[in-house]
């Protein structure tokens, strides 16, 4: 079974291993079925109406924050979540739902299956998944940054590395994700963009973006061998995250968002696209001025973002300024909305 996978994989992306063809220059990739384009929230209301026009959804987010013992102890509080869902959705999902359990949990499914952490998280992710299906039978649920590959593979990109260490990176992800993945209903492995060529010398860019293509590719190849048929709906953003060398929190241009990230993809074989931002928050932080996030994620980094981003490199006087906020959740209302419609314009070209 994992010769057959990797054959598939090697097979669908031959050119990115083979290393004599630029990821850049993508195929042209028909798009079959209407992608499935979610985003976890839609920041100013008045302009839910457009985002109803481009079919685009809300999917309910339950974050880590519901079950804080989690963190520590790497075992879920079922009975915590189950009451926390029905509490913050009224007992009714929306038709797209995801549990977000991050840490330890990431860190210990990629321990690797013969450690007592790797099956720890297995089980209480399994038990947990099962019962929210069992709850709330009406919404599809999946489980987020599963699966997940490393973006290098001793000291080299999915671009370039040898197909050895890529064979080797397959099998052992088949090994991590495989019983988790049965139990959902949806994939979403990530595909964010860590890596600001802007950052970087030109020649350091160029290298970066392209390893950055090859990884998204081998995310979504992986994670649709893996499915059995269940929707693959990555998750992605509309600014940059940390992880690697980038302006932390501005946004990413839309070039770049279609020709690093969705259109390499589509190519791969997404059926949708999950736009995570968080902005309600993540806006309300600056204006508090108190971290609630990670290093790299907090209001220093989220000011200087909005400045740039949304405010024409003015710093405002006061924060506080309600007319101030309603601006914000507008015009990040409004970039969470042109990504999606870039998305929804791409399709229609390639149908």
């Amino acid at each position: 079974m994992i010769q057959y996978i990797i054959a598939l994989y090697l097979t669908a992306n031959l050119f990115l291993y083979l290393g004599n063809q630029n990821s850049s220059d993508l195929p042209v990739t028909k798009i079959k079925k209407d992608l499935i384009i979610l985003c976890d929230v839609i920041p100013d209301q008045k302009l839910q109406s457009a985002f109803k026009t481009n079919n685009i959804k809300i999917d309910y987010n339950f974050y880590q924050s519901g079950d804080p013992q989690a963190k520590t102890s790497g075992v879920i509080d079922v009975a915590a979540v189950l009451k926390a869902i029905r509490k913050e959705t009224n007992g009714n999902p929306p038709e797209w739902g995801q549990l977000d359990f991050e840490d330890p949990f990431t860190d210990n499914l990629q321990s690797g299956p013969n450690s007592p952490e790797y099956k720890r998280a297995v089980k209480t992710l399994t038990e947990t998944i099962r019962a929210v299906k069992l709850e709330f039978p009406n919404t599809k649920w999946t489980s987020y940054c599963i699966p997940l590959l490393p973006f290098w593979l001793d000291g080299k990109g999915w671009s370039t590395a040898d197909n050895t260490l890529k064979k080797v990176s397959l099998e052992r992800c088949v090994q991590q994700y495989q019983s988790l993945v049965n139990e959902l209903d949806w994939i979403c492995p990530t595909i964010y963009a860590k890596h600001d060529p802007s950052m970087y010398t030109e020649s350091q860019g160029k290298w970066l973006m392209e390893e950055g293509r090859a990884w998204r590719m081998a995310q979504v190849g992986i994670s649709k061998l893996l499915a059995g048929g269940k929707p693959v709906i990555p998750a992605t953003n509309i600014y940059w995250v940390p992880g690697s060398k980038a302006k932390f929190c501005h946004l990413i241009s839309e070039k770049e968002i279609m020709t690093n990230i969705v259109i390499p993809s589509i190519t791969a074989g997404v059926d949708g696209f999950a736009i995570w931002t968080s902005y309600d928050f993540l806006i309300n932080q600056a204006i508090e001025n108190k971290n609630k996030g990670e290093p790299d994620f907090g209001p220093t980094e989220w000011r200087a973002a909005l400045i740039t981003d949304y405010l024409n490199g003015i710093n405002p006087v006061d924060w506080s300024n309600p007319n101030l906020r309603e601006k914000l959740l507008y015009k990040s209302t409004q970039s969470i909305l042109s990504t999606a419609v870039n998305i929804r314009m791409y399709e229609k070209l390639r149908k």
